[in-house]
C-alpha cells in the first residue's frame, strides 16, 4: 500500500512522489510494445494526512523456498500452502 497525495500523486517506496498519469499511465500508453493492448492499473493508496511509519526499512526473504509462483498452465498440486 502506498500513500496517495494531491493531483493523483503516489508516494513510492523510494520516498519520491510520482504522478499517476505522467509517470505511470502515459509511459505505459506510449510504450510501443503495449500499443493497442488493453491496460488495467490497480492501485492501493490511501488519501489523507496521516502517515504510517514502516516496521522496517526493507524486508528481505531469507529463502527462495518460501516463494510460490503460479499461473494458469501449472499442472502440479500444491501440497503445502505457505503464508508470508
Amino acid at each position: 500500500m502506498s500513500h496517495g497525495g494531491p493531483q493523483d500523486t503516489i508516494l513510492a517506496h523510494d520516498g519520491e512522489w510520482y504522478s499517476l498519469h505522467e509517470d505511470i499511465v502515459e509511459k505505459c500508453t506510449l510504450n510501443n510494445s503495449l500499443k493497442g493492448k488493453p491496460k488495467i492499473f490497480v492501485l492501493q493508496a490511501c488519501r489523507g494526512d496521516a502517515y504510517m511509519q514502516p516496521d522496517s526499512v526493507k524486508k528481505v526473504m531469507s529463502d527462495k523456498s518460501d516463494i510460490y509462483q503460479s499461473n494458469s498452465y501449472n499442472e502440479h498440486n500444491v501440497k503445502k500452502a505457505i503464508v508470508l
